[in-house]
């Protein structure tokens, strides 16, 4: 269970992914994020090791037009948003949360449609402080996500996908307009 080993399916490499990532990030209440690739000589799925991101967001590249064909986050723990400094505050209590932790937030749900549009069949999976495993595929799943069992086109490079009071984010505030 480490990133890099190879899979079958790419639900089974984001859910492997997950499963090493998700608990040093509700732990650490930081996000991860990483990429889901095909290995085009043996056509099975792996996951990249992770980017470490902070409180509320985490980047990653993403080439939707050569081998990726996922993105992996997580959501670190139950937070709050510290209303003097903007910081996210650990509550670790689902009834406090004030990010929406355990769904997509909005902003993931547009990079993932975007990402789509040039790559059909590009699905976004999320590791939740409920311990739960999420997976939205455009084309398939309601932007809610499913279980995840054992608009503008989007260039290659770094997107920073960040949650937010609300679990939504502006477009204009979140650097997805252009790469970082």
């Amino acid at each position: 269970m480490a990133p890099g080993d190879l899979f079958s399916t790419p639900d089974a490499a984001a859910y492997d992914a997950l499963a090493y990532v998700n608990g040093r990030s509700i732990g650490l209440n930081l996000e991860y994020a990483g990429v889901i690739r095909v290995d085009l000589s043996s056509e099975r799925y792996y996951a990249t090791a992770r980017n470490s991101g902070h409180e509320t967001g985490a980047s990653v590249g993403i080439n939707p037009g050569g081998n990726d064909v996922g993105l992996y986050r997580t959501h670190g723990d139950y937070s709050i948003q510290d209303p003097e400094t903007g910081a996210a505050v650990r509550t670790g209590n689902p009834a406090l949360d004030e990010f929406s932790s355990d769904q997509f937030s909005d902003t993931h749900i547009a990079v993932i449609d975007a990402l789509a549009a040039q790559r059909p069949g590009f699905t976004g999976y999320l590791g939740t402080p409920s311990g739960n495993f999420l997976k939205y595929n455009p084309a398939t799943d309601h932007p809610n996500g499913s279980a995840l069992a054992p608009g503008n086109a989007f260039a290659p490079g770094n997107y920073d996908v960040q949650r937010r009071s609300g679990g939504s984010c502006l477009m204009g505030n979140c650097g997805l307009n252009t790469p970082k």
